[in-house]
């Protein structure tokens, strides 16, 4: 029987609670940290097995508003008010699966391919880098040598979510998968492609989304990267109701500074954090200072405030509780 162990993002979990095996496994993954005699998960949810352990790490936020923001943007749409962190990913990932084989039912799998002098350098066993070869593209061509490009990326995400959650289920879905993807014959294209086809855009976003979670390191955990998600959610959001421009970069001498949004010219930040910052005023002050404006705004997903500095005014939002306002960030009155 395995042994269930809740960790809340930002709070943390004594790690006597933790056996020392599963300690340092949890230990390697990004934004996990180990502070005086807590381990604690930041900016990250996910869900991993370790032996005979389960551990799920609950996000710090009402479970509702991150619901939420997993429907707001295509990942998902829950039928249920309530419902664990693992079977949040589970239905996530079977949703995608069932999907997927649906479409390639219907349509077949997508054949894009890497460019011919990749694919072929590859396939001989030759990998010549003095042919202008990416090293990363070479390394990723050949990870998904056989299925293409896409069609790699897509099947990739499956079995990465077979390898989580091992189920019947899961195995029924990507075996049909491997039985469509096996029939692909390459079509080489002249550059490195990385479009899908209409029928499998949405699919492919998913699949990313699945996918990113490897950079966790462990291949038997998912994990979701919660700074993203945020960010990515108060874009959607702001890009309804404002006139939005995403990560506008500007060069200061030798520096280069990019706050997440431009609305009107007043520089928006999103920040995935629960508690006030130094480092986040300073840097919301140096926002409006390089663009001649006298306001940044800051937004969390509760906190609110207010604070003047040399007549620079940084204001901080909560979304959650302003994201029913026709005017949410207050600046067109």
């Amino acid at each position: 029987m395995q042994r269930v162990i809740k960790i809340y993002e930002y709070e943390g979990i004594n790690i006597s609670e933790i056996p020392v095996e599963l300690l340092n496994k949890l230990s390697r993954i990004n934004r996990v940290k180990i502070e005086g005699k807590k381990l604690i998960p930041i900016g990250i949810t996910g869900y991993m097995k370790f032996n005979d352990y389960e551990v799920i790490i609950l996000p710090k936020i009402k479970n509702e508003d991150y619901f939420y923001m997993l429907n707001i943007l295509g990942i998902y749409e829950f039928s249920e008010e309530k419902l664990e962190m693992t079977d949040v990913l589970y239905n996530i990932v079977k949703h995608y699966g069932e999907t997927l084989l649906e479409v390639s039912k219907r349509i077949g799998p997508p054949l894009e391919y890497t460019s011919e002098k990749i694919e072929e350098a590859i396939v001989k066993g030759k990998i010549n880098i003095g042919e202008s070869i990416n090293l990363p593209k070479l390394k990723q061509t050949r990870w998904i040598m056989g299925f293409g490009k896409i069609s790699g990326v897509l099947i990739g995400a499956m079995i990465h979510a077979y390898r989580v959650f091992k189920t019947e289920e899961l195995f029924y879905i990507l075996s049909k998968l491997k039985i469509i993807f096996s029939e692909a014959k390459p079509i080489f294209k002249p550059q490195y492609q990385l479009t899908p086809p209409d029928e499998y855009a949405s699919l492919f976003r998913l699949a990313n989304f699945i996918l990113d979670t490897r950079f966790m390191v462990l291949p038997n955990g998912l994990f979701i990267d919660n700074f993203k998600l945020f960010e990515q959610f108060i874009y959607k959001i702001l890009y309804k109701n404002y006139f939005t421009i995403y990560q506008q970069e500007v060069k200061l001498d030798k520096i280069n500074i990019r706050p997440d949004f431009m609305i009107n010219g007043i520089p928006v930040d999103a920040k995935y954090k629960f508690s006030i910052e130094n480092p986040d005023i300073y840097q919301a002050f140096t926002y409006a200072s390089v663009f001649g404006k006298n306001l940044c705004i800051l937004i969390y997903p509760y906190l609110e405030y207010e604070i003047n500095i040399n007549n620079i005014k940084i204001k901080a939002i909560s979304i959650f509780q302003n994201i029913d306002k026709n005017d949410l960030l207050g600046i067109l009155a």
